[in-house]
């Protein structure tokens, strides 16, 4: 009972094939989440914390893209003159996508704000944010940002 040699050639080919499919498929999953956990990483690395994901009924929208780590940093908001107002605003959470942060100044929906945050282990971070959502409080507004660009401040 011998197989002839081109069929199990076949086999073996086929075997291979299914195996490097796999691999692929494995490393890409593994890429992904590596990724996930390095920018997951920075903001807790940035935000000071390593806080669980918040979960509050009270904001307009709840679907979210990213974990939220509570934080409690003030946020320099650029002025109309272009100049950083020092304490204009204080985060109240922060993810890799976004953050949502107070402030007595009146902000427009879909407005893109510039804004310098401040970490002990990141250094001073400057933004370009979009305004996502508004939530008028007594004195403050809180406001849902998503990030459109960040990178390190000069100094």
């Amino acid at each position: 009972m011998s197989m002839p040699l081109t069929t199990l050639l076949s086999g073996i080919q086929i075997m291979l094939y299914v195996g490097s499919s796999l691999l692929l498929v494995g490393s890409l999953a593994g890429l992904v989440t590596k990724s996930q956990i390095f920018s997951l990483h920075s903001i807790l690395i940035f935000s000071g914390s390593a806080g669980k994901p918040g979960t509050r009924g009270d904001q307009p929208h709840e679907m979210r893209r990213a974990r939220r780590v509570p934080s409690n940093r003030p946020i320099e908001l650029m002025n109309s003159s272009g100049k950083f107002v020092a304490n204009s605003a204080r985060l109240r959470d922060i993810s890799a996508s976004g953050a949502c942060f107070e402030s007595p100044f009146i902000l427009n929906q879909g407005k893109r704000i510039e804004a310098l945050l401040h970490s002990s282990k990141e250094g001073l971070q400057r933004i370009s944010a979009r305004i996502i959502w508004i939530q008028p409080k007594n004195d403050r507004t809180a406001y849902g940002i998503e990030f459109v660009h960040a990178h390190r401040a000069h100094s």
